[in-house]
């Protein structure tokens, strides 16, 4: 139970931190403040999915060029994958890099995936070890409390982003205005 608690608390700061990363990259680029990402919630679960997984597969590798390279493949996989689905299931794109020199159909790019082996280089070289020496003792005292504050919380935003994303006439529901009330009372982002 204490490890999928303490994944769940990796998985939240990890999908916190890509949330900022992508608010702030894209806020200088389009010159104006972008509440990036999928959800309504300050957070990118893509993010947090990635730092698992890396955290799984790279966390014991010592060597940095091979942290980077299969930090790259990761990442990849995931992007690729992530943008396949959500472009299959809600009909539109969240990211393209059509525009981009060495590109698989916009989804993914060598610009990125160099940017993201870095970033996993980063995150199992230096930020890792850190989360994990901050949250070890907040860990067994807070993180069932943390999870069960925020776990409802993020499953009522996927919910009304589910809805929000899928079809106009789900908007008219009832439970969706509701839900998305509460939720946006809750989090006050927009």
């Amino acid at each position: 139970m204490k490890i999928l608690l303490t994944y769940l608390i990796y998985h939240l700061i990890y999908s916190v931190l890509g949330w900022i990363y992508e608010s702030i990259y894209c806020s200088i680029d389009q010159k104006t403040i972008v509440n990036r990402g999928f959800f309504y919630g300050p957070y990118c679960p893509i993010y947090g999915c990635a730092a698992i997984v890396d955290i799984i597969l790279l966390g014991k590798i010592k060597e940095p060029v091979l942290v980077f390279f299969l930090g790259m493949l990761i990442s990849c996989v995931i992007e690729y994958s992530t943008s396949y689905i959500l472009e299959t299931i809600f009909h539109r794109r969240w990211w393209d890099y059509s525009d981009k020199i060495l590109n698989l159909q916009g989804r993914i790019c060598l610009l990125g995936a160099v940017t993201f082996g870095f970033f996993s280089l980063f995150l199992i070289k230096i930020l890792h070890p850190l989360v994990v020496l901050i949250t070890n003792h907040a860990i067994v005292f807070n993180s069932i409390y943390i999870i069960i504050f925020f776990l409802p919380l993020i499953c009522i935003d996927g919910i009304i982003t589910f809805f929000k994303h899928s079809h106009k006439h789900y908007s008219d529901l009832k439970i969706y205005k509701y839900c998305k009330k509460t939720i946006l009372r809750i989090i006050s982002l927009r």
